[in-house]
């Protein structure tokens, strides 16, 4: 019985549970602390032996297995595997902090509506489709489906809103391949890497220009059929890879978060199987769409490939696809490719991965270079908010926050994040995170719960809003009442908050009767002396009620007897 008991209580309670020595069953926030609305804080606590030995296993394990050797990584890898090993209720708590989902449905854990019980879909994308492809759509080659001048129009579209925001691939070649599809197309079979590749252009350009949907269905389906064989193969082309990468973009744009998600872990197989994170030794096999399968091409593809894969898992709470042995380095920079703050905020978010600890310093400081990221692309600034806000709520589950400094600068990102929303609001592209991250920044203006966050709490509200009345899904919709319904729930303890001081003033209301032994108190009826004491400074005030001009920490610091 006793050991039937033990096995009920968290390895690690939180602080609330552990000095009023009640059982914590571990969840952030465990019941306890939701029940008596206490901030529910969990300490770091020293790993015990029983992880290091954990970790001395995984050593020799791993030396067994005989993997690359240091000098073979790149530095950011490197760094990575030299991180402290976490224990698995710290990792899932890491997990679920990197969750915007997760966030949001903690902030409305007492709202008394079951609304809130979907709050993990709310603001996921713009929910442009309905889930599923008709029946009727059967898919065709590309050439069957579109003309040659419909094809270069939609990639034209392309290049210009996905490319500029995920340059990934060389516009050249890919004009290359599209003029050898049509002009060769009878050597070419109904079905390939080529043809998913040119329908997932083709389906991505069609979302960004209004194209009638029977369209961008039938060029979805014909590329998911093509990529169901990239997964037969033992070894796929670097070609199935890009496909795969444009599929889980589609995905992203249209589809829930799980199938999204489970989209990100077999690209994340296929780049494996292709051998596409490997640097050097093995090259993958050609492609026909990145500058002849260039080693450069080859970085870019992998980088963004992870990019998806750690942001779509994190957004969804659930784990990331990590390949072992990975070498491959960084791509070089390139205004008209990876951008250099598309590069700086992949560098940031792969160390936010749960299973790496971070101090409270490390984190301020990783949220300093999320904040220090410069972009004028809008969908950027919106990504540079979305990695910003994921770092903050990893604060928060170790129980600090930013300085006022940082605080400020986060809330004026916070500003420009819901601006760019607007604009690609105003300009109809469709992006995830215009409803995503206006979302999370009204969230976060609520966890933050200042006077300033609260003024500012107006701007996301409104851009929710437009944005629900502009598309008029049911997914904005439910974005803005979720909105809607956690603010209610904020002013709510709010209430209960100023409805507890009412209590404390109705029961130690003031007495004229003064006691005849304290010569202290004045009885010629200036109150200002009420409370005097000789060490007070005057600058405290002297208004007997007026406590909003106290300065509460000189008030605090007094030196007395």
């Amino acid at each position: 019985m006793l050991g039937e008991s033990l096995r009920k209580r968290a390895k690690t309670a939180c602080r609330p549970c552990r000095e009023r020595k009640r059982k914590c069953e571990g969840g952030i926030p465990c019941s306890a602390c939701r029940h008596f609305e206490y901030n529910c804080v969990v300490d770091r606590r020293p790993r015990s032996s029983s992880v290091s030995r954990r970790t001395l296993d995984r050593g020799v394990r791993s030396s067994v297995s005989s993997p690359p050797s240091e000098t073979d990584q790149p530095q950011h890898i490197h760094d990575q595997r030299n991180a402290p090993v976490r224990t698995e209720q710290t990792q899932l708590r890491s997990l679920e902090a990197n969750s915007g989902a997760v966030f949001a449905r903690n902030l409305g854990l007492t709202a008394d509506s079951t609304r809130l019980k979907r709050l993990q879909l709310s603001a996921w994308n713009l929910g442009l489709r309905d889930e599923g492809t008709p029946a009727d759509v059967v898919p065709r080659p590309i050439v069957e489906t579109i003309s040659l001048s419909e094809m270069e129009a939609l990639a034209t579209v392309y290049f210009k809103e996905i490319h500029a925001v995920y340059g990934f691939l060389d516009e050249n070649s890919v004009r290359r391949l599209i003029a050898t599809r049509w002009y060769d197309n009878a050597t070419m079979q109904s079905y390939d890497c080529v043809d998913s590749v040119l329908c997932g252009i083709a389906a991505l350009g069609c979302v960004f220009s209004k194209q009638p949907l029977s369209l961008e269905m039938q060029l979805a389906k014909s590329a998911q059929t093509a990529l169901a064989q990239s997964v037969l193969l033992p070894t796929p082309s670097t070609d199935d890879v890009v496909a795969w990468l444009l599929r889980v973009m589609y995905l992203r744009l249209t589809a829930s978060p799980h199938i999204t998600w489970m989209a990100t872990c077999t690209m994340m197989h296929v780049l494996e199987a292709a051998r596409l994170h490997f640097d050097e030794g093995d090259e993958p096999l050609p492609s026909s769409n990145g500058g002849e399968g260039g080693r450069e091409s080859r970085r870019r593809i992998y980088l963004v490939a992870q990019l998806f894969n750690i942001w779509i898992s994190f957004d969804c709470g659930r784990s990331r696809v990590e390949l072992r042995g990975a070498s491959c380095q960084l791509p070089s920079p390139d205004p008209g490719g990876i951008k250099p703050e598309l590069l700086e905020l992949y560098l940031v978010s792969e160390i936010l991965s749960p299973d790496k600890y971070q101090t409270v310093p490390e984190l301020e400081n990783l949220l300093r270079r999320a904040l220090d990221v410069k972009s004028a692309q809008p969908m950027l600034v919106l990504v540079q908010c979305n990695v910003m806000l994921c770092i903050y709520r990893r604060l928060r589950v170790q129980g600090s926050s930013p300085n006022t400094e940082t605080l400020e600068r986060m809330l004026s990102a916070l500003s420009k994040a819901v601006d760019a929303a607007r604009v690609l609001l105003r300009t109809e592209r469709p992006w995830w995170h215009v409803a995503n991250v206006t979302f999370q920044a009204a969230c976060a203006l609520l966890a933050i719960d200042t006077s300033l966050s609260l003024a500012q709490l107006i701007q996301p509200l409104k851009a929710l809003e437009d944005v629900s009345a502009h598309y008029k899904t049911s997914a904005t919709r439910e974005a803005y009442d979720a909105a809607r319904v956690l603010v209610g729930v904020h002013r709510k303890r709010k209430e209960l908050d100023i409805a507890r001081l009412d209590g404390v003033l109705q029961e130690c209301q003031s007495h004229n009767i003064p006691d005849s032994n304290d010569n202290d108190i004045d009885t010629t009826g200036n109150g200002d002396q009420w409370y005097h004491h000789p060490a007070m400074p005057a600058s405290l005030g002297t208004n007997r009620m007026g406590l909003g001009e106290l300065e509460w920490e000189q008030f605090f610091n007094l030196d007395l007897p």
